[in-house]
């Protein structure tokens, strides 16, 4: 079936490193995309919660999905 990408959840790469939880991020050539990436990120409780560190982009919208707890900006 052509028009969309299944890609599970542990073929994409963790970039968190020695960082507490996890951060998953797919480019949009991954995805078969020209513009959507898609970032998945488990944060551990205590840990702070946040979940954009100062970063900024000028042509990028992001859209955040909170599924549990708490999240700051």
């Amino acid at each position: 079936m052509a028009g969309y990408t299944i890609m599970p959840l542990e073929e994409i790469p963790d970039v968190l490193g020695d960082y507490p939880g996890e951060m998953r991020m797919s480019a949009a050539s991954d995805l078969g995309t020209e513009q959507v990436g898609f970032t998945w990120r488990r944060l551990p409780p205590l840990t702070g919660g946040k979940g954009s560190y100062g970063h900024r982009h000028f042509t990028l919208e992001e859209v955040y999905f909170v599924a549990s707890g708490t999240l700051q900006f």
